[in-house]
């Protein structure tokens, strides 16, 4: 029994020396495995929200923007093209939109001009969670039909 203890703690001995004999950069890649990470509400992105990011005006401003801007691309016009390309965006706080692209494309122009289309958009309202504004993933499909 005493030689069992003795035995346990010169291993355990042993080991603690072999650690604390590491060289340093060993244990600052052991850190940088669980790296300290901080959680801020502020930058998180919604999908869901009490209310919705808005375009200035509403939806029909929104369609009057689309139908008023939208040049539809000499390529999508030769090969008589009508469909719907789906973009993503981020409505932030101030209602800027940020973070554009392509979830669906139909290519011929066509997607390049979607995303300057929402570029040329202005500030939207923003939308809301418990009353404060957010920021807010949007899809808006656009429609190219001749």
């Amino acid at each position: 029994m005493v030689r069992s203890v003795i035995l346990a703690f010169l291993l355990n001995c042993t080991l603690c020396g072999f650690i604390n004999a590491m060289p340093q950069e060993y244990k600052v890649i052991e850190q940088q495995v669980l790296p300290d990470t901080t959680y801020n509400p502020d930058d998180e992105i919604f999908t869901v929200v009490e209310d919705l990011p808005e375009f200035t005006g509403g939806h029909k401003e929104l369609e009057k923007f689309l139908k008023e801007n939208l040049r539809f691309p000499d390529e999508a016009r030769k090969t008589n093209i009508s469909r719907t390309v789906y973009v993503r965006f981020v409505v932030e706080k101030s209602g800027r939109l940020n973070h554009i692209e392509i979830i669906r494309g139909v290519g011929y122009g066509c997607d390049e001009e979607a995303i300057r289309l929402v570029k040329a958009m202005p500030k939207w309202k923003a939308g809301k969670q418990r009353g404060k504004p957010v920021r807010v993933q949007f899809i808006l499909p656009v429609k190219f039909h001749l």
